[in-house]
């Protein structure tokens, strides 16, 4: 049974990292640096964090101008929309009564956003630094057993979070981390067999409620 499904946001619901590497790039071009591979950039971003990605690779500018040039980026080119498997997703949990909160350590303005545009409606949208904690007061307010909750992620940081707060987890390969970092973290769902598309997850929620 799954009463809870938490979702990670960039990654899994959206395909980020192809954006924000584009951006990167286009800071790196700005310093006429040559910027790193982008799987150099999805293996060290979510653990270093953007302005560690970018001290780590040799940018020197500071931080305020690489804001200046993101943001510069995002006013001319278009934002991320959600995919029609995420919204498959949401609307096979609605009709199962399994709430669906996304979980992300992004700005809940900047995920609303993009969930008003692409028309996507889940139960809640939470922001974090601490996950496992989260997930925790979440389950508690909702008075649903932590064996009644799954937590989809695209990164070793995520499963591990889930793990922390003591549900149940899916590391999902289409995102951030590679099959084999998922691997390594051991969630209960994604370890063998890999998952790399939403449809996949649908079809686990589908099999299992």
């Amino acid at each position: 049974m799954i009463d809870i499904l938490f979702l990670d946001w960039d990654g899994l619901l959206v395909e980020s990292h192809f954006f924000y590497y584009e951006q990167v790039k286009t800071v790196f071009n700005a310093c006429s640096q040559t910027p790193p591979s982008l799987k150099t950039f999805k293996r060290w971003v979510s653990v270093l964090g953007v302005k560690g990605f970018y001290e780590k690779y040799g940018i020197r500018i500071p931080y305020s101008e690489v804001r200046k040039i993101e943001k510069e980026y995002r006013r001319t080119h278009n934002e991320m929309t959600v995919s029609h498997e995420a919204h498959l997703l949401i609307a096979v949990c609605r009709t199962r009564n399994i709430k669906t909160i996304v979980l992300s350590n992004n700005h809940k303005g900047i995920i609303r956003k993009v969930l008003a545009k692409s028309h996507l409606l889940v139960d809640e949208v939470h922001s974090s630094k601490d996950k496992a904690e989260s997930i925790i007061q979440i389950a508690q307010r909702h008075n649903v057993d932590p064996k009644n909750i799954l937590f989809a992620g695209d990164t070793v940081q995520d499963i591990l979070a889930g793990k922390k707060a003591g549900v149940k987890t899916l590391g999902y390969s289409g995102g951030y981390h590679t099959h084999a970092q998922i691997r390594s973290a051991q969630p209960d769902f994604g370890c063998d067999k890999k998952f790399s598309s939403l449809q996949q997850v649908t079809e686990l929620i589908v099999k299992n409620t």
